[in-house]
C-alpha cells in the first residue's frame, strides 16, 4: 500500500489526480533490483508546481538501495499529476506531499 501525507504549507495542499497505486506496477521493478532480490520502502517528498506537475523529488527515508530510491523518484516525477495547491486567495501555488512507495518482489 502506498501512503501519502499532505504537507500543509498552503491554504489547500496538492491533491493527486489518480491514486498512487495506479502509477507504479510490477513491470516497473528495476531489473537489477529484481535480480538481486532487493526490497524496501522509499519515503519521498514531492514538490508540486502550481501547474500540478512534480517539480522535485527528495528522498526522506531510503528503501535501503539507490536502485529503488531512484526508481521511486523517477517514476513518480514522470507520472504523478496533481490538482495544485492553492494559496489563501484560491490561486494555484507550489506545494508538497510525502509519499511512501513499498517495493516488494513480484510473484
Amino acid at each position: 500500500m502506498i501512503v501519502a501525507l499532505l504537507l500543509a504549507a498552503t491554504a489547500t495542499p496538492p491533491v493527486p489526480r489518480a491514486p498512487y497505486e495506479r502509477l507504479v506496477s510490477a513491470d516497473d521493478y528495476p531489473p537489477a533490483a529484481r535480480a538481486q532480490g532487493l526490497t524496501g520502502t522509499a519515503r519521498v517528498k514531492l514538490d508540486v508546481a502550481p501547474t500540478g506537475r512534480v517539480a522535485g523529488c527528495t528522498i526522506l527515508a531510503s528503501s535501503g538501495t539507490a536502485l529503488l530510491d531512484g526508481a521511486t523518484c523517477r517514476l513518480l516525477a514522470a507520472r504523478a499529476r496533481f490538482h495544485p495547491a492553492q494559496d489563501e486567495a484560491g490561486n494555484p501555488a507550489p506545494g508538497a506531499v510525502e509519499v511512501e512507495l513499498p517495493w516488494s518482489l513480484p510473484h
